[in-house]
């Protein structure tokens, strides 16, 4: 049975018997309740009906003691119990997140001892680190539900991140998204293209003195990373789905690619592993400009190439439909970070050897830039904006709007509108350009 104590003006606690331990001595549980109610006959109506509430948490098991137990006891917790509606990406990154920003500061704290003014002060802390608004946002969400389930739980009487009491800061109005121009990607795919790459490097003296003279190094651009790049600039896939991405997913000869799949990382899962687009928008047909299926089936060959030379040291897919298209030498699907690192090598060796200052492509461009050019290409050129929205695979036309944010008309043909837009060169083996 519940009992109802007055603690102060307006607070009032309930216990709830439990057990008696070893020891003979009874063991309860209670919480600290604040009515909102004014009126005495509804303050009591009140206080029973949470009397009633917590005493059947308390018998179900649901009920923990706020006063003892600790933040990283509790957020153990919670992660045990709800982590499993996160993907293992997310769950990765939500406890690395709170282990590293917020344990070290509430990590001994008992639950009903944290504030408000506990978590604003992280906060503050982390916007007066340098981290971007974007970022203190994240690690902000990550938290927010941990408390809000301890006060599901009636671990804790109020919820120091419910709505209002914690002041964030402002996220800067976008400034439009970075991607390339036509002109730069033409020329950086053309780079691409060539596969080895010769770059001047000046003589240096090293710290103990000696005396390196001029030379010539040589690099070596994969034809698949050349092959990534140029599906990432003209399909306007992700680099999780063309990670994902196996050869029954092409078509060839009806010259469409089926994105059904988006490859990520976790250590949960031992590392890469396959996932089903975050959206049901994300599975799409996308389709392929001629110029990209000699490559493609180049491509093939020379996987099918490498399965016979190595054998029993494949360890990829034994048939060659099932094997994914970007891999690590040995045939097992590519590093989902491999594609990111690469770019900016690649592009750092691309700016080193530009000699026109304005073929050059700033440092802090991303792989996502050649996604984003095909998005504003399509559009910029008349392709319907439902029909730019679903090709690159956002959830609704409201989410194209806001990336791209262009006035478009809406033409039929499709396809051809996209065969027509990238034009291609008459030699299959270089880089196709964009129309102007």
């Amino acid at each position: 049975m519940a009992t109802i104590e007055k603690r102060s003006k307006g607070v009032y606690r309930i216990k709830v018997f439990m057990h008696v331990d070893a020891n003979g001595k009874s063991v309860f549980k209670s919480k600290t309740v604040r009515p909102k109610e004014t009126a005495p006959s509804k303050i009591e109506k009140e206080l029973n009906m949470a009397a009633y509430e917590f005493e059947k948490a308390c018998k179900q098991g649901k009920v923990f003691d706020g006063d003892t137990l600790t933040f990283s006891e509790f957020y153990e917790k919670w992660f045990e119990e709800c982590a499993g509606k996160l993907s293992p990406a997310e769950r990765e990154s939500n406890k690395a997140n709170i282990e590293r920003v917020f344990v070290p500061d509430l990590g001994t704290i008992a639950m009903s001892k944290i504030s408000s003014y506990n978590i604003q002060t992280i906060v503050n802390r982390l916007t007066n680190e340098g981290l971007t608004a974007k970022t203190v946002r994240k690690y902000y969400s990550q938290i927010s539900p941990v408390f809000k389930r301890a006060y599901q739980w009636r671990v804790i009487s109020e919820n120091p991140c419910a709505t209002g009491l914690i002041e964030l800061p402002k996220t800067k109005k976008s400034q439009g998204i970075k991607t390339f121009s036509e002109s730069q990607a033409r020329h950086f795919l053309s780079f691409c293209s060539s596969g080895t790459i010769d770059v001047i490097v000046a003589e240096t003296i090293r710290k103990n003195g000696r005396r390196i003279p001029a030379h010539v190094e040589t690099y070596q651009i994969p034809y698949q990373i050349y092959l990534f790049f140029m599906l990432a600039c003209y399909t306007g896939m992700r680099r999780g789905e063309l990670l994902a991405f196996t050869w029954k997913d092409v078509d060839l000869t009806a010259c469409i690619v089926h994105v059904k799949h988006s490859a990520s990382h976790a250590k949960d899962e031992g590392g890469r592993f396959i996932k089903d687009t975050k959206t049901t928008a994300g599975k799409r047909d996308i389709p392929l400009i001629s110029s990209l299926v000699p490559l493609l089936k180049e491509w093939k060959r020379r996987q099918q190439e490498r399965m016979r030379i190595l054998g029993t040291a494949w360890q990829g897919s034994k048939t060659i439909e099932n094997q994914f298209l970007f891999i690590q030498d040995n045939g097992k699907g590519m590093d989902v970070y491999t594609p990111t690192k690469t770019f900016k090598k690649v592009l750092a060796l691309y700016n080193l050897t530009t000699a026109r200052e304005e073929e050059r492509i700033p440092d802090d461009l991303t792989l996502h830039g050649l996604r984003h050019l095909y998005g504003s290409i399509l559009l910029a050129n008349g392709v319907p904006i439902a029909t730019v929205s679903k090709l690159m695979g956002h959830s609704t036309v409201a989410v194209t709007m806001e990336v791209y944010m262009h006035d478009v008309s809406e033409p039929e043909e499709t396809r051809n509108q996209i065969e027509r837009i990238f034009q291609t060169k008459e030699e299959v083996q270089e880089t196709p350009r964009f129309l102007g």
